[in-house]
């Protein structure tokens, strides 16, 4: 019974009051409604996007060099990198001076706090956050929706162009290392042209494989006509008959052969050193310029897809112009206050009525 006497009060009391709560409320909601008329209207513009992925803006995604296919998109890593740019001052800048935001959004430039408010303002109204299918969304409000439109739009080509540059300054770096090399190898091949050129000289090695097997043959030869030489000799020698000239022609000729012979095989022992030696350079000159030709290549594939007019994100939704304002829901806002004005309302009233008889002066003077 006292439970139920107690809510039985409480709800007296209200009845008691329930003019002031309604008054109250009323100034409350009225007030709340000229407040929000008041407050400036909001056009938010989006725009949705994927991140591409990375290795289809390389030279081996672009000309179709890899061993493997690879997938379209990015990963969640290449989504969090775009989401990372678009958090990043960087684009804050860009966003602040195209559209100069100082005096759109009227802050005194002449504070020193001014670059902290600018920021302040843009980041209220600049969101960017994944949806439930790991797309990218990024949204600007604005009090014109032309220019929220125009400012998302921007924000997600700035977006593309920094990533893009961070690729390309990657594919520089490449660029630099493989000229460098090339100079490099082209050095070196000038040193080898050179050498190879001074032991060709030096050895009389000039064609290895023709030069090689015509000396053999050569020798072969003069080996065989030296014996056939010297046999009629020591038959001429043994027939008493044979005239001395004849001896003496044909025993000149075997000395002959056999000079022949011996330098024959001098150079054949010449051309057997510098053989192998003009062999190696020769092998080591030809590697070196199949990579001069192989990097020259890569050089050239770089240097298009550098120029290339790709972009690393693949857009799903462009940024339009809204229609429907995004803020403020007046109606909500008049709830709000109203349903806040009547709570407090009842317990002002309750805590009233409950201390009303309470001699505050008596109170203060004891407790003093």
């Amino acid at each position: 019974m006292e439970q139920r006497d107690s809510l039985l009060g409480v709800v007296s009391t209200i009845f008691e009051y329930i003019r002031y709560i309604i008054t109250v409320c009323a100034i409350v909601a009225i007030g709340s409604i000229i407040v929000v008329l008041l407050l400036p209207v909001y056009y938010q513009s989006y725009t949705t996007f994927l991140s591409v992925n990375p290795d289809l803006l390389t030279e081996r995604g672009l000309f179709g060099t890899t061993t493997r296919d690879p997938q379209p998109f990015g990963t969640n890593n290449d989504n969090d990198r775009l989401i990372s740019i678009a958090e990043s001052a960087e684009l804050q800048n860009y966003l602040i001076e195209e559209f100069d935001l100082y005096e759109h959004y009227d802050i005194d430039t002449s504070s020193a706090k001014a670059p902290y408010y600018i920021r302040l303002a843009l980041a209220d109204l600049f969101e960017v956050k994944r949806t439930k299918m790991d797309a990218i969304q990024l949204s600007i409000e604005d009090k014109d929706p032309i220019i929220a439109t125009a400012m998302t739009k921007a924000a997600r080509l700035k977006i593309d162009s920094i990533n893009l540059h961070m690729v390309k300054a990657l594919q520089q770096s490449q660029v630099n290392t493989i000229e460098q090399s090339v100079i490099e190898k082209q050095h070196l091949l000038a040193i080898l042209s050179d050498s190879t050129q001074a032991l060709r000289s030096r050895y009389g090695v000039y064609n290895i494989d023709s030069q090689s097997e015509s000396l053999s043959a050569l020798i072969i030869a003069r080996k065989g006509k030296l014996t056939s030489s010297a046999a009629r000799l020591e038959a001429l020698k043994s027939n008493r008959r044979a005239s001395r000239d004849s001896i003496m022609y044909l025993d000149a000729t075997v000395k002959g052969i056999k000079k022949e012979v011996e330098a024959l095989q001098v150079e054949m022992e010449k051309f057997n050193q510098g053989m192998s030696k003009v062999q190696a350079l020769e092998e080591e000159y030809e590697e070196a310029s199949m990579q001069v030709i192989y990097q020259k290549e890569q050089l050239k594939k770089l240097r298009t897809v550098q120029k290339s007019s790709l972009s690393s994100i693949f857009l799903l939704d462009e940024a339009a112009v809204p229609v429907v304002k995004s803020r403020p829901v007046r109606s909500l806002l008049v709830i709000a206050a109203t349903l806040a004005a009547l709570v407090f309302s009842l317990i002002g009233v309750l805590i009233f009525d409950h201390y009303k008889e309470v001699n505050w002066k008596e109170v203060f003077r004891t407790n003093g």
